[in-house]
């Protein structure tokens, strides 16, 4: 097995020892997926309708306890929304918009860019060092 890096700098290697993991070929293209390119986010939907292109199947339970690993060896951030769980790639403390319209979950900054006729508080801009969600849902008739 060789060691291969990712964007993010996450070494192969080194995930499938700490979660101790076998190494096979679906885990390689699960990690693949997820470290690949820029840091992002992701439910456990996004990550396996990606795996499924790449005929690569695993059951629920199997991309779930995969998962799981990767966040309890700190490899990824788990982000619970309602009863939904996403996933991030990004480690540090920031702060999250949830969209319920669109089901997304966004870093602030990136939200902010995107929907610039939505006011956001700019005193959230002083909670950057705590993990935090918005939940940002059109109501009705608004």
């Amino acid at each position: 097995m060789n060691t291969e890096s990712v964007t993010n700098q996450v070494k192969f290697d080194e995930v499938f020892h700490k979660c101790n993991w076998k190494y096979t070929r679906q885990r390689s293209v699960l990690l693949k997926n997820i470290f690949s390119g820029p840091k992002k986010h992701f439910c456990v939907n996004d990550i396996n309708d990606d795996l499924k292109n790449k005929s690569i199947f695993f059951s629920y339970t199997t991309l779930f306890n995969n998962l799981n690993d990767l966040v309890d060896n700190k490899f990824l951030n788990r982000i619970e929304c309602g009863n939904q769980y996403f996933y991030d790639t990004n480690l540090s403390k920031h702060i999250h918009v949830y969209d319920g319209d669109k089901n997304m979950i966004f870093d602030l900054n990136d939200y902010e860019m995107l929907n610039k006729e939505i006011p956001i508080p700019a005193c959230l801009k002083l909670l950057d060092e705590y993990s935090l969600i918005i939940n940002i849902k059109k109501v009705n008739g608004e």
